[in-house]
């Protein structure tokens, strides 16, 4: 039973791998096309608290729910939305032992900002730019446990300059 669950979890992490690559691909060519429409984004952030309240399991982490007033739909591609901010939760739980991961969101003039917060490991002010680039990781003892590829925040940084944000 616990072969399985090993080759389970083996094959989600390549297919995760494949999909980064194919999405890092496709920005790259021009090819990657929104579906945009009317996007609701309280229900996707209610989703999203979900989701790391599963990834958190039994860690010693408060959720917070950081959303101010009510929020517009925004035009944008539903999936792509999905995808940047599932990245954002799941590197905020991965990172997070106690305290709290945050998901927030507030209507500044025209703009809505969309935030995940977490008071995990953290990441230094000189890396804070770089970790955005193709394959870019920043070492450290608590990142050696996560395995990842460096595509992530460059994928969602893509993706979120694709729909015109930043």
């Amino acid at each position: 039973d616990n072969d399985l669950v090993e080759i389970r979890r083996s094959g989600e992490h390549l297919l995760r791998l494949i999909n980064d690559i194919l999405d890092l691909a496709r920005v790259e060519a021009g090819r990657l096309e929104l579906n945009s429409a009317a996007l609701p984004l309280t229900p996707l952030l209610d989703e999203m608290l979900r989701t790391a309240q599963g990834l958190l399991k039994d860690r010693p982490v408060l959720l917070r729910r950081e959303i101010t007033g009510a929020l517009p739909a925004v035009l944008a591609d539903e999936v792509r939305v999905r995808q940047v901010l599932l990245n954002l939760v799941s590197n905020a739980c991965k990172f997070t032992r106690v305290g709290e991961v945050a998901v927030g969101a507030r209507v500044e003039g025209d703009e809505v900002v969309i935030w995940v917060r977490d008071t995990g490991i953290g990441i230094a002010e000189a890396d804070q730019l770089r970790i955005f680039n193709q394959f870019e990781q920043v070492e450290s003892h608590d990142t050696r446990h996560h395995t990842g590829t460096g595509l992530g925040l460059s994928i969602c940084r893509w993706l979120v300059e694709l729909h015109g944000g930043r």
